[in-house]
């Protein structure tokens, strides 16, 4: 009960914040041809908070009862899925398009986020192939 006062009284700000903030960086670097390492970096560091917070906000719907919190719950779940949606997108068509680059470009994906784009191609060269 008391991480569901919580979470009412800051929480959902807070998660608006860190998603908007998300939402307008994805949408600058959609625009710019050459981003940098650091906007890239930033924008990796936004998602691993967003990530850890859809978890926290999954585990608290999983407690509240009261209807309209239950409401608010989901709308934001539902908008962290959809940036979630864009940040893939964003990454694949950037790994897709350019290589890592010494001077600022690129940064490369973490091992688990190439695991990720192999596991998603995988199904689409299979296609391809048949």
């Amino acid at each position: 009960l008391e991480a569901v006062l919580s979470w009412q009284s800051s929480g959902s700000s807070g998660i608006n914040a860190e998603y908007g903030v998300m939402n307008d960086i994805l949408t600058d670097l959609q625009q710019n041809s050459q981003p940098k390492a650091d906007e890239l970096q930033l924008l990796r560091d936004l998602n691993s908070t967003c990530k850890e917070m859809h978890r926290r906000m999954m585990e608290l719907l999983e407690q509240v009862e009261e209807e309209g919190l239950v409401c608010q719950l989901l709308d934001l779940i539902d908008k962290l899925n959809n940036t979630f949606i864009r940040y893939e997108r964003y990454e694949r068509n950037l790994t897709m398009s350019s290589p890592p680059d010494a001077t600022g470009g690129p940064m490369p994906l973490n091992t688990r986020e190439q695991q990720q784009l192999q596991q998603q191609q995988q199904p689409q060269q299979q296609q391809q192939q048949q």
